[in-house]
């Protein structure tokens, strides 16, 4: 769904089908490379604990 920018809306319907496809994206990919796979999660898990770190800092 386009919006009125030419941006992507995104509706609870719309994040719930993204978020579907991507569990069953992971699932996939896990199933077919683990090692890859977990390699890739943990680096966005570090990364999502950066930001979080982050804007902690930012909001003191």
């Amino acid at each position: 769904m386009m919006g009125a920018t030419g941006g992507v809306v995104f509706t609870p319907s719309t994040a719930l089908e993204v978020l579907m496809l991507h569990s069953k994206f992971w699932m996939d990919a896990k199933d077919a490379h683990p090692d890859i796979a977990d390699a890739v999660i943990q680096r966005c898990e570090a990364k999502v604990t950066e930001w979080v770190a982050q804007d902690a800092g930012r909001l003191q």
